[in-house]
């Protein structure tokens, strides 16, 4: 079974946090946050205590992890662009690729082609991420 973990941008300085992702509704505003860190449940004594650490971040920026890594061992995440050899007849050619979720999959999307089943023993084959579209936009150019 993949883990279910998002990642995003802070609000307060831009970093990348990972953890699990929430979204509160609260007298008509909408705030989303990722959470860090783990809580304890302590089931029939009406209590809980939480070790969560809450950052505010940028809905904009929200990725889940899509459970795989690239040939480097770096984890996946929605928005990540990816570099991958195309095998050919006549050798390999490089493409930069984004990982979007689509079709209730993860994809690898560039301007040719939408390409599912990307990876082998949860390892993409021959890609490595090279950044991302929120902070490396020109990468895909």
């Amino acid at each position: 079974m993949r883990e279910i973990k998002f990642r995003g941008k802070t609000l307060d300085n831009g970093n990348w946090v990972y953890g699990y992702y929430v979204k509160l509704n609260k007298h008509d505003e909408e705030f989303n946050y990722i959470l860090t860190g783990e809580s304890d449940l302590f089931f029939g004594s009406g209590s809980c205590a939480e070790t969560f650490k809450k950052y505010e971040i940028d809905i904009n920026s929200v990725g889940q992890y899509a459970g795989l890594k690239d040939k480097n061992g770096v984890e996946i995440y929605e928005g990540d662009i990816v570099k991958k050899i195309i095998e050919t007849g006549k050798g390999g050619k490089t493409k930069k690729y984004t990982v979007v979720f689509d079709y209730d999959s993860f994809c690898l999307l560039n301007e040719e082609t939408f390409a599912f089943g990307f990876s082998k023993n949860g390892n993409l084959l021959k890609g490595e991420i090279i950044g991302n579209i929120h902070q490396n936009p020109d990468l895909l150019k």
